[in-house]
């Protein structure tokens, strides 16, 4: 998965995003790029680097390098020219923010909503705890049946140099704010917030992370 971030520039407007989005569209068909699907995230607190992230989901680096070179053919001078004045791009050096991936629990259901909402937690492991510690709170959480049926969950390693490094990023995912609220409240009611505080550190202090609000725009194909 890839994260590309975008600051708001003077002439930035919703439809002026909409607009963008359509144009994208046209030119990932164009290049008949076979990507898994793409989203728009927006962080819920104010971040100094980024205003929205342009999320990317790959079925393969193979694809991605075959993509991101008929992008630089055919495409990428028509879509720079369309960012001009209403979003600037900030990237890692070689396109976005690249991470892999790894699932740590699939939901019960998959939904079929266009809006989201991802939580990121971004952990060094405490003193004394190591990869195993991770694990095993992992098979905590992965035997729990309470959680709603559209939860999920995955790692993410970062495929660039990472500044400040951390020991791993967990992804927390929901389809609504009132399944995130639900889940959040049974976890707090287990044993699970003790374990991952004496695991790991995630975020300044304690176990906190940055929760986005999302949205589709396109799917898989």
């Amino acid at each position: 998965v890839e994260y590309f971030w975008h600051s708001e520039e003077s002439n930035y407007s919703d439809e002026a995003l909409a607009s963008l989005i359509v144009l994208w569209n046209d030119l990932i068909d164009g290049i008949q790029c076979p990507i898994n699907g793409a989203s728009i995230l927006r962080p819920r607190e104010e971040a100094s680097e980024y205003d929205l992230v342009w999320m990317v989901s790959w079925p393969s680096q193979e694809v991605r390098a075959m993509c991101f070179e008929r992008w630089r053919a055919e495409a990428q001078d028509q879509w720079m020219e369309a960012l001009e004045g209403v979003l600037a791009a900030t990237d890692s050096g070689d396109g976005g923010f690249l991470f892999k991936t790894e699932i740590g629990k699939l939901p019960k259901a998959w939904s079929e909503a266009d809006e989201f909402v991802h939580s990121y937690f971004f952990c060094n492991l405490n003193q004394g705890m190591t990869q195993n510690d991770l694990h095993n709170y992992r098979a905590e959480v992965n035997q729990i049946t309470e959680f709603s049926d559209h939860a999920w969950y995955m790692l993410l390693e970062p495929m660039f140099e990472m500044e400040p490094p951390y020991d791993f990023i967990w992804t927390d995912m929901w389809p609504t704010e009132e399944e995130r609220e639900r889940d959040l409240n049974f976890w707090n009611s287990t044993e699970l917030p003790e374990m991952a505080m004496k695991m790991a550190t995630c975020g300044d202090d304690g176990i906190s992370g940055l929760t986005f609000d999302g949205f589709v725009i396109r799917e898989g194909g």
